[in-house]
């Protein structure tokens, strides 16, 4: 589906007055990115006005007082990746690469200065075509809209400098699935219940901006669609090599989805599905009119003949199922007052269940030699039951076989499901990255770190860096603590 021209003003009476995000300033007055952003993915088929696109942002924490953060998007639309901001205000505009993105139908969002006078008064607009030594563009501000007219950027804001240099800022979101036009959250559309034979895993819920299908098992190859959570994919390898990587770091699964399309999925962001078996047929008879007799089984030592109708068939003795072998493991003593996270699934994204205390019992729900294997490594799960008979999954890395005395706990054994490393805060961060007092937005301030700033991470994981919706808790070289947004970090 090509880009389709649409035209919105942040003056619309519709929403001038609306407030932005939890700011007091309202779309009508420094709305121009937030109108800009709905324009894009409405022209991509994922219809938005700057009101509803705004209540969406702002139940995700989509902005920072009233700027957008540009990454938000694709969580509302993961079919819409955003790829990058380029600050270009004391360099030349990356023209080269906007015409490449131009050239693929991808329009691009920039600022420019909306006034001659001295100083930047910042403005955002969308280029969607290039025409000559120019750019057709769609400008959020005017009132009523230029709907039909083709508006170029350079007599309206380069105020006598070159194009290089009318452009101060450009942001970059690349659409890999079209929509269909609809309103609403696409990558949230309800799955259809599997009827095809075959054994599935789910995308957890919990997974709410989607899940790429990749054309090969690796971050670097290319999206073949976006399934959305609580999708179900069927496993095209062999079950017993698909099972044990479910909830696995940097392990893939080869799987086809619902419309047929076949690629891979990380299986740590995907949990086990249900199973559906082939119906079985009925047998066909043994002969039929002009048939062929089935040629007859020869008689042999290991196959006894029938009992004739005067013999009583001996009753066979029947021989008792062996039991199966019970395990149980315990949780190790390492885990402290943190204790070990009971999940609903084999996944770091199940939900939590219960925290099982130090040294507590658990019984083994899967089979003994599986789970026996798993124990003490890393990346596996076993599937166990609780003394108080909840049931889930815990990491194999923090279960023993043998429970080991409270005296032996070492304090400076790891904490469960952490890891120690360093990020870093990434260049997207233009105003510095907040580092506040709980992993939300509406939490205090503590300070405001730069870009660049080296953070040792104190709690959270090395999957959940760049990672939107995620907070990782650091400490900063001066020793102040808190939590920031993984989703402006890197590593």
């Amino acid at each position: 589906m090509a880009f389709t021209l649409v035209n919105y003003s942040q003056q619309d009476p519709a929403w001038k007055s609306v407030k932005i995000g939890k700011s007091s300033e309202t779309i009508g007055h420094v709305g121009c990115a937030l109108t800009s952003v709905a324009i894009l993915v409405s022209g991509h088929g994922y219809v938005e006005t700057p009101k509803t696109l705004n209540a969406k942002l702002k139940s995700r924490g989509g902005f920072v007082d009233a700027a957008i953060i540009w990454g938000a998007v694709t969580g509302i639309y993961p079919q819409i990746a955003y790829r990058n901001l380029v600050l270009c205000r004391d360099t030349a505009a990356p023209l080269s690469q906007i015409d490449a993105y131009l050239a693929k139908g991808q329009p691009v969002l920039v600022e420019v200065d909306s006034s001659p006078k001295a100083g930047l008064q910042t403005h955002w607009v969308v280029l969607y075509k290039k025409q000559g030594d120019d750019y057709l563009m769609l400008d959020p501000w005017p009132h009523p809209t230029e709907s039909g007219q083709e508006v170029t950027l350079l007599p309206r804001y380069s105020h006598g400098k070159p194009l290089k240099k009318s452009i101060t800022a450009v942001v970059f979101y690349e659409c890999v699935q079209s929509g269909s036009g609809d309103s609403g959250d696409s990558a949230t559309t309800k799955p259809t219940t599997p009827d095809e034979p075959g054994t599935y895993v789910k995308i957890p819920v919990s997974v709410d901006a989607g899940l790429r299908l990749r054309s090969a098992p690796t971050t670097a190859s290319s999206t073949v669609a976006i399934e959305p959570p609580g999708a179900n994919l069927r496993v095209l390898e062999p079950v017993d090599v698909a099972t044990p990587k479910i909830g696995v770091y940097n392990q893939w699964i080869h799987v086809r989805d619902e419309a047929g399309r076949d690629g891979y999925v990380a299986a740590w962001y995907v949990e086990a599905g249900p199973t559906v078996e082939e119906e079985n047929k009925p047998s066909e008879p043994e002969t039929g009119p002009g048939e062929a007799e089935a040629e007859p089984v020869p008689e042999s030592e290991s196959t006894p003949p029938f009992p004739s109708e005067d013999e009583e068939e001996p009753e066979p003795v029947p021989v008792p199922a062996p039991e199966p072998e019970s395990l149980t493991v315990y949780v190790f003593q390492s885990v402290g007052d943190a204790g070990l996270r009971l999940r609903k699934t084999a996944s770091m994204g199940g939900a939590l269940v219960a925290v099982e205390k130090a040294g507590a019992a658990l019984t083994v729900l899967e089979p003994a030699d599986k789970a026996r294997v798993k124990i003490g490594k890393k990346g596996k799960w076993i599937h166990v039951s609780d003394p108080k008979h909840l049931q889930g999954y815990v990491a194999a890395n923090y279960v023993e076989l043998e429970a080991t005395p409270t005296s032996e706990t070492s304090e400076t054994s790891p904490a469960p499901e952490t890891e120690t490393f360093t990020v870093y805060v990434t260049s997207a961060a233009v105003a510095g990255l907040r580092m506040r007092s709980a992993p939300n937005t509406n939490s205090e301030t503590l300070m405001i770190l730069p870009a660049g700033s080296e953070l040792k991470v104190l709690e959270g994981r090395d999957k959940m860096v760049g990672v939107y919706g995620k907070w990782l808790k650091v400490r900063e070289s001066g020793g102040t603590e808190g939590y920031v947004a993984a989703w402006y970090t890197r590593k």
